[in-house]
C-alpha cells in the first residue's frame, strides 16, 4: 500500500497524582518490519511519565517519613517530660 498512513494518537497518563498528556502522529504499517513494534516516542513518553511520577512518590514518601520521625521524637520527649515531672512532683502543664 502506497501513501501516507499516519495515525494521530492521544495519550493521557496519571501516575502518582501526576497527569501528563501527549498528542502525536505516528506511522504504522503492520506488513513492514520497520513498523511492527511500538513507536519509540510512545515508549519514551510512558517512561518519562513513570520517572516523573516516581520522583513525586519518593519525595512524598520522604516527607511522610520525616513527619512520622518528628512525631515519634515529640512523643518520646513528652513521655520523658512527664516522667521527670512525676519524679520531682512538679505539677503537669498541658503540653498538647
Amino acid at each position: 500500500m502506497m501513501g501516507d498512513h499516519r495515525m494521530n494518537i492521544k495519550i493521557e497518563i496519571e501516575f502518582h497524582g501526576v497527569k501528563q498528556k501527549t498528542d502525536m502522529w505516528i506511522n504504522y504499517m503492520p506488513d513492514t518490519s520497520d513498523y511492527d513494534r511500538v513507536d519509540r516516542r510512545i515508549v519514551e513518553f510512558i517512561q518519562e511519565s513513570y520517572e516523573t511520577g516516581m520522583r513525586v512518590y519518593e519525595r512524598e514518601n520522604i516527607e511522610r517519613m520525616e513527619i512520622e520521625h518528628a512525631d515519634e521524637i515529640e512523643s518520646e520527649e513528652r513521655a520523658e517530660l512527664k516522667r521527670l515531672q512525676d519524679k520531682y512532683n512538679t505539677p503537669h502543664k498541658d503540653t498538647t
